[in-house]
């Protein structure tokens, strides 16, 4: 009888120790479940504002692009507008001096 109680002894603790493990185990899993899933609405979060920044920034440089080309275009309209003037002007002169010299003829 000594023998089989010592044996059911044995068995006992390992089972409490199996069971201690496995405890554990399950424990240090559930932990690092609620880590990755914190990890991810992390990333997810982090990815969003990356998105949205990125959308700023691209609406920030359409809009100075628009801006710089709206400018551009006046300028060059300006541009035109001052050569086009300058040519009346000396076109003005040479058919104002061909009047004079038809009349002094």
């Amino acid at each position: 009888m000594g023998i089989l109680s010592f044996a059911f002894g044995v068995l006992t603790v390992v089972a409490v120790m199996l069971v201690a493990v496995v405890v554990v185990g399950i424990v240090k899993v559930l932990k690092m479940q609620k880590e990755i899933n914190s990890l991810e609405r992390w990333v997810g979060d982090t990815e969003n504002s990356v998105n949205r920044r990125i959308d700023q920034e691209h609406e920030c440089i359409v809009n100075v692009i628009g801006d710089d080309r709206r400018e551009l275009n006046l300028r060059i309209d300006s541009i035109a507008s001052y050569i086009d003037s300058r040519f009346d002007k000396m076109e003005n002169k040479l058919v104002g001096n061909n009047a004079k010299k038809q009349l002094n003829d």
